[in-house]
This record gives structure tokens, sequence and C-alpha cells, in this order.
């Protein structure tokens, strides 16, 4: 199970920018703590093995999700961002948090746990000043760090470099970029930062090798996919960027999605179903709605769309 899974109590802050960064307060800890034990309320016990961004307590008690707790082994150092105090909002007096410690939360930190790393910890312990001025010593530590075999970490580092790229020389960053996204190893959350934060342009959009990254995930990917899952995300822009591509080149079986489990995805599909043209879209839906095992609500969200194109089929016929 990797760490990208452990959805725990968290604190969070919801802004953008490197999670080296933003991950750092006057009221915050960050440090390389062992785990000691796991207690029957799911508390993890740890003690400090090492400071990186103020002094934490020599033991520190955290909360965390059966999840969390079960792909954790003991006696190992990790790296943990959390908080123990909070703010009175009123007063503005600093106090311990009631309810104890809590992982924070934030992209590239989901959460701020990861296995113990050198070069995040190296980036986590940098000073502020010398982290904002991303110099060369920061992109090599990123560099190195995407290298890494933990999705986890991965990850932060994926943030860090979309998020620093305007300080770094373009035409390599493009390239790393590039290459995070057509590797089959780097995870879907990784790639939808990129899509969503990575200012590819149009023309790499339109790239065969986008188109072919898009393609292939598109027609391998399993249309079982969770309303409330991550990879939904990543799935729709793919099938919005669709129409930057060349469908010859690069075809995509959109008709299965259409009756996919997840109703933005059997929407998106359709969507670009008709950007490609009116009555292949129609004529998926009206396919779709023949099969019995639909559920009830995706069979309304077709229907709907169908209403919708076949006005769309009806203004055109009388406008030729």
């Amino acid at each position: 199970m990797t760490l990208s899974l452990w959805l725990g109590v968290a604190w969070s802050r919801p802004t953008v920018g490197p999670p080296s960064i933003k991950l750092k307060s006057t009221i915050s800890n960050i440090a390389v703590l062992q785990l000691v034990t796991v207690d029957d309320q799911g508390q993890l016990h740890f003690k400090r093995i090492q400071d990186l961004h103020n002094e934490a307590a020599a033991a520190v008690k955290i909360m965390a999700s059966p999840e969390l707790a079960q792909a954790l082994q003991s006696q190992q150092n990790y790296v943990v961002g959390y908080m123990a105090w909070q703010t009175d909002r009123f007063s503005k007096e600093v106090r311990p948090r009631p309810g104890g410690p809590v992982l924070m939360n934030l992209p590239g930190a989901e959460p701020a746990l990861w296995a113990s790393n050198p070069q995040l910890e190296a980036l986590l312990a940098m000073p502020e000043a010398q982290s904002l001025a991303s110099g060369p010593e920061v992109l090599e530590l990123i560099q190195a760090g995407l290298s890494s075999d933990d999705p986890q970490a991965k990850h932060f580092f994926v943030v860090e470099l979309v998020t620093r790229r305007a300080h770094f020389e373009q035409a390599a960053v493009q390239q790393q970029l590039k290459a995070l996204i057509t590797d089959p190893n780097t995870q879907w959350s990784s790639k939808q930062f990129i899509l969503a934060f990575g200012g590819l342009n149009e023309q790499q959009l339109r790239s065969d090798w986008f188109c072919r990254m898009a393609s292939d995930t598109l027609n391998l990917a399993s249309t079982q996919v969770d309303q409330q899952g991550q990879d939904a995300s990543y799935l729709s822009q793919l099938l919005d960027h669709l129409k930057h591509c060349a469908t010859e080149a690069f075809p995509v079986n959109l008709a299965r999605w259409v009756t996919g489990t997840h109703t933005g995805l059997a929407e998106a599909a359709i969507g670009a179903l008709r950007e490609q043209d009116l009555d292949q879209a129609i004529d998926a839906v009206e396919a779709g709605l023949t099969q019995g095992l639909l559920g009830a609500h995706n069979r309304q969200v077709l229907n709907n769309y169908l209403k919708r194109l076949y006005q769309e089929q009806r203004s055109k016929q009388k406008t030729q």
C-alpha cells in the first residue's frame, strides 16, 4: 500500500505552491520521527530523531486512519509534517490543538508523511530564503528526488518541480515533465498535477507523444471508476484534451466510457464524440441506453444528454 492512499485526519492549506515551503509556518513542525508503536485507538507513537523545521517534542502522538496505521512499520524512520498548535481566531493566542497533533495535508503532501528520504529531508531542512531562491542546488535535489521508487516521495518532487518551473531553464523542465507524464510508473495524481499546473502549451498537447499517451491510457484504463475516486480528474482531463489530437492517428474507443460507472467521465466522453461527429455521439448514447446493466442514475444522465444532442441535431437540420 502506498502512502498516497492514506486519508487520515489532516490539517489543510489549499493554496498551491512548493510543498517544502507551504508546509512551514511558525506553528508547524517537520521532523524525522521513528515509529515506536500504534496503540489500540489508532494513534501513532513516534520518538524524535531529527528536527527539520521548528523543534518537535521528544515524543509525538498523532491520530491516523486504519489504512495509514497498517502501512507503517515500527522502528522505521519517517519524515512527518504535523500541527500540534493552533491560533485562536479572535485573540490570536497560540494554544495546543484540543485533539492533539494532526498531519498536514496539501498538494504534494497528501498527507505530509513519507518514508525517510535524503533529498526530501535536505529540501525540507533548507533555510527558507535559500529554498525560495530556487537555485541550482534546489533543482539538483528535485531531480534526484524524481528518481525515487517511492510514489509518495516522487509526487512531492513533481509538485516541487511544477510549482517552481518559472525559476528553472524551461527547455530542461519541459523535457522532464514530458518524461514524467509518459512514464507508466508515474502515478496518476502526479500526471494530473502536471496537466493542471504544468503549463503545457497547445503545441505540446497536439504532439504525437502526448496524444499517444492519452489514447493508450484511455483505451487501457478500466471504465469502472469510483464516483469519489481521484483517478476521475486525470481521465477527465485526458478526454478533454483529445480535441487537440488527430483521431485517425490516435483512435480512442470513447463509446466504452459512455457506459462506464462515472457519470462525469461518461459526459466528457460524449462531449469528445460530439466534437468529432454529432451523429456518432448520438449513436453511442443510444447504444449505451440499450445495456441492461446500466445504473438508474447513469441512465438518467445519458437520457438527459441524448435530449440535448437530439435538439442540436434538429437545429443543424433546420439550417441546412
